[in-house]
């Protein structure tokens, strides 16, 4: 079992989102203030299945402030919770209580115009720009995606040179199903780039202040192949 594209979001119940499995799984979340995840706390979440495109989402509640917090996120087989999906980690930066100077970055309108993920190029490059600043938190101001805006292999730039995107099924045509519509939000999770975050990763959906005694787990869409480890 595989599980990747993790990202963190923050939202009045603050959230880890977008690590999905390859098939029916529980989400299982600990989260510790340290990267050796000594005395963790773990948290058991719903099961991710095909009816949600295989998402889930859990709160972490009692998080202390002002801290980075370190989490792994795993899925649990439903057949067989012996076996496990390969550990997914993160880190994220909980609000102080008191006062200091924050920093936050923002952006919006991704893949949009014809305009998709190069690799070449670098892909989605300006997060990782963002993310060098090591923001507090990060704000995406739309559009997320562009349902209407098909993506193509190539655009033929004024001198003449070729702009390859990368293409899905989804973003090669006008979205007009529930899978191609999440299939568009799904395209931009593919740059590996993306997305910054508070004191590391952070997620490309939209931000507000949060209370730092509430976070949230949840899950995305991955594509890679079956693999699996026992516990």
């Amino acid at each position: 079992m595989t599980a990747r594209e993790l990202d963190v979001g923050d939202t009045p119940t603050q959230h880890a989102d977008h690590d999905t499995p390859d098939r029916a799984a529980r989400l299982v979340v600990e989260w510790a203030t340290s990267d050796s995840f000594r005395d963790a706390a773990r948290v058991v979440g719903p099961a991710a299945l095909d009816a949600s495109d295989f998402t889930a989402r859990v709160d972490l509640t009692g998080l202390p402030a002002g801290q980075q917090i370190f989490y792994r996120i795993v899925f649990q087989d439903l057949a067989n919770p012996k076996v496990l999906s390969e550990p997914v980690t993160g880190r994220f930066r909980t609000p102080p209580t008191s006062r200091r100077a924050v920093t936050f970055a923002f952006s919006g309108d991704e893949s949009g115009q014809g305009w998709g993920i190069n690799t070449a190029w670098g892909g989605m490059k300006m997060y990782e720009v963002m993310r060098r600043t090591n923001p507090d938190f990060f704000i995406h101001s739309g559009d997320q995606i562009y349902a209407d805006g098909p993506i193509k292999p190539e655009v033929t730039l004024e001198d003449g040179a070729i702009w390859r995107n990368v293409t899905t099924p989804s973003k090669s045509k006008v979205a007009e199903t529930l899978e191609e519509f999440r299939g568009n939000f799904a395209y931009n999770l593919l740059d590996r780039s993306s997305p910054p975050s508070p004191g590391a990763p952070c997620s490309s959906t939209t931000r507000s202040a949060s209370t730092p005694s509430t976070r949230s787990a949840s899950t995305g869409r991955s594509s890679t192949a079956p693999r699996s480890r026992s516990s």
